[in-house]
């Protein structure tokens, strides 16, 4: 189980600038999470929440869960305008 939020929400136009996406989420408690490859902590209740960039040309933000050798991945995509 993956599920993910993100303020602003996935789709949105972005300006270029340093840019902040805040995210939070849930996964099962015991889960390891990674979001654009970087470690999460994941609370007992299985919540987490992070701040992270969009990353390459297709500004893309990747959210891994990995449990019990079970993986979730769920990928969110933003427009930056120049």
């Amino acid at each position: 189980m993956l599920l993910v939020e993100t303020e602003p929400p996935a789709g949105a136009a972005l300006i270029r600038a340093p840019i902040l996406v805040e995210l939070r989420g849930v996964t099962r408690p015991g889960a390891v999470v990674t979001v654009n490859g970087q470690h999460v902590e994941v609370r007992p209740d299985g919540n987490f929440a992070c701040g992270t960039q969009p990353l390459g040309k297709d500004h893309l933000i990747t959210i891994e869960a990995q449990h019990n050798g079970s993986r979730k991945t769920t990928v969110r995509q933003y427009r930056v305008r120049v």
